[in-house]
């Protein structure tokens, strides 16, 4: 007879028969084809044929799983409730499904794996470079469209804290612009080399210029060099100063220093001499040739 619902098997009608009993066809050959149904109903160990039914497992535990291995039976599958399905290696867990989401363990919390779509996972973004944060409060993945890397790994970020914004960096830039002498209307000077370097960190901005002149132009009276990449910060108190690393083919005299400074707001260098220890007076156009050059550094502080 088949299996019951259990899958146990019970010898058909007729036996076990007796010591001494003759072999009948009447019972022999039932016996005999009941039990060659039983045997094709079961699986081989090397593989043939396969199951007709959905293949059921014993739920297991964490060290014996109910899906295993004959050389390691403490790792593999195993149902750990309703909906709970883990993955353990050596009696350990580290791989849980439910319905919901895909989870690994950390050694101390489930963490959810990152997967696209769905509770707990990863949302699409809306365009290049965009990047992940975690919110814990909704505990999901949101996209972050102000912390951005590109293919070439560039990050963009709106700034950076340092101590949790007490101290923040909210910009950061490299560039060139055009340095312009200047008498405060006029700028018709011509040059041989007019270069302008900057870099900002926050609110501190670091320039390097280099002018050689080949005409003056119609420049007259106290002279500025126009184009700073950005104003000085408003106040007072806000004054930036520069130093003249080289100057060469000017009209001044032994003991007279070029220097200079930028003045609140301004977006500019307004040149000065140092002549008398009474301190610093005003570069003119008569003091600077048609072939003076000036290098100079410079340092202020701009707006945040």
């Amino acid at each position: 007879m088949p299996r019951d619902g259990s899958g146990d098997y019970t010898l058909a009608a007729g036996n076990p028969v007796a010591a001494d009993t003759l072999i009948l066809d009447t019972w022999a050959n039932p016996t005999m084809d009941d039990l060659a149904f039983a045997m094709t109903d079961s699986l081989s160990r090397s593989g043939l044929g396969g199951m007709l039914a959905p293949f059921l497992n014993a739920d297991g535990a964490i060290n014996l799983p109910g899906i295993s291995w004959s050389n390691e039976p403490a790792s593999g599958w195993y149902r750990a409730g309703a909906g709970d399905f883990r993955y353990s290696i050596g009696g350990v867990d580290v791989l849980r499904i439910n319905a919901g989401n895909l989870f690994l363990w950390s050694g101390t919390q489930w963490d959810p794996f990152v997967v696209a779509g769905g509770a707990g996972s990863v949302p699409d973004g809306s365009a290049e470079s965009q990047t992940l944060r975690w919110d814990d409060t909704g505990e999901v993945w949101v996209v972050n469209g102000n912390f951005l890397v590109d293919a070439a790994g560039n990050v963009a970020a709106n700034s950076i804290s340092f101590d949790a914004g007490a101290n923040t960096l909210a910009n950061y830039a490299e560039g060139t612009f055009t340095p312009v002498l200047s008498d405060g209307t006029n700028t018709d000077a011509t040059y041989s080399a007019q270069a302008g370097f900057y870099t900002r960190i926050g609110n501190r901005v670091l320039i390097d210029i280099k002018i050689t002149l080949t005409s003056l132009g119609s420049l007259s009276g106290i002279l500025q060099i126009d184009g700073l990449p950005f104003p000085m910060s408003t106040g007072g108190d806000a004054t930036g100063s520069i130093t003249v690393g080289f100057a060469d083919m000017l009209n001044i005299v032994a003991g007279q220093v070029v220097s200079g400074r930028i003045d609140p707001s301004q977006s500019f260098i307004q040149l000065g001499i140092w002549s008398a220890t009474t301190g610093q007076t005003n570069f003119n156009s008569t003091q600077m040739s048609a072939n003076g050059e000036l290098t100079i550094a410079c340092q202020y502080r701009t707006q945040s």
